[in-house]
């Protein structure tokens, strides 16, 4: 028994490594078809308290590049989106707010929204 618990935790630590390593497919063409202010390895809060890439994001989309544009696994264009709320660290209100809420509508019609988040807010 402590022989099978022993190899379980190797085999997750194994798999755990893995995962962190992985790289998406064609990289070169998907890095080529992000907004010119990220790159693969932009770092991006998890929503967890962890942080994790834009790479690591689209693998877990199941993104690809059709035609030239990223799309995730079911063929649905990837957009990405900076909330200003969370570059300033002020909710935002009134029309801007608005404004936001309804591009967000909008694109979520259309794809997927990757949102683009700093780790730390500024002080």
């Amino acid at each position: 028994m402590t022989r099978l618990l022993a190899t379980l935790l190797l085999l997750a630590v194994v798999i755990m490594h893995l995962g962190c390593s992985r790289r998406i497919a064609n990289r070169e063409v998907v890095a080529g078809c992000l907004p010119l202010n990220l790159t693969l390895e932009t770092k991006l809060p998890d929503g967890q308290g962890g942080v994790t890439t834009i790479e690591q994001v689209l693998i877990d989309l199941g993104a690809h590049v059709e035609e030239g544009r990223l799309v995730d696994r079911n063929g649905k264009p990837i957009f990405f989106f900076k909330r200003l709320q969370d570059y300033s660290g002020v909710q935002i209100k009134g029309k801007k707010a608005e404004e936001e809420d309804r591009k967000i509508k909008e694109l979520k019609k259309k794809g997927t929204i990757i949102f683009i988040r700093p780790l730390k807010l500024p002080e």
